[in-house]
């Protein structure tokens, strides 16, 4: 719902069948370029899109157990969706560009943020790594935290 200054309201959004409070969403992401939103349906195995005045878009499954966090390459509009079984990258539309697996009990990916110019993709995994990767997905650096961290909330990667 978004509220006037004086607190009365202005315009609801998405609610009812596959709106936006149908299944909690965890983690949220606005296209820059498009103002369409992207959240983490956090009960299932899907994220969903919504147009901008609100109303649902789209729902893309696939993702393994629990979507966990996603983040926009503002140059594309393409979405990177981390969960405990892989990191995927997918279009627009929906479709996957790129998917990136990791085994049962290895490294779970918890955070994901893309740098605004260049597209390269930082990863936080559970294993107390942070990954660099090329827009496409290919490894360019791999950095060890300290013992017993964890890369939980990589949300903001700025450009000086």
């Amino acid at each position: 719902t978004r509220f006037n200054a004086d607190n009365s309201e202005q315009q609801r959004y998405g609610t009812g069948t596959g709106g936006f409070f149908s299944n909690a969403p965890a983690q949220l992401a606005v296209d820059p370029n498009n103002g369409s939103v992207w959240y983490v349906d956090s009960f299932g195995t899907s994220v969903r899109k919504l147009f901008p005045n609100g109303q649902f878009e789209l729902q893309v499954d696939g993702f393994g157990e629990n979507p966990l966090a996603l983040a926009i390459d503002p140059q594309d509009s393409s979405l990177w969706v981390c969960s405990k079984e892989s990191l995927v990258k997918i279009d627009q539309n929906g479709s996957i560009l790129t998917k990136i697996s990791f085994g049962a009990g290895q490294r779970s990916s918890y955070s994901v943020s893309v740098h605004p110019t260049d597209g390269t993709v930082w990863v936080g995994l559970q294993s107390g790594e942070m990954l660099k990767l090329t827009a496409g997905g290919e490894e360019i650096t791999r950095i060890k935290l300290k013992e017993g961290r964890f890369a939980f909330m990589i949300q903001t990667v700025t450009v000086e």
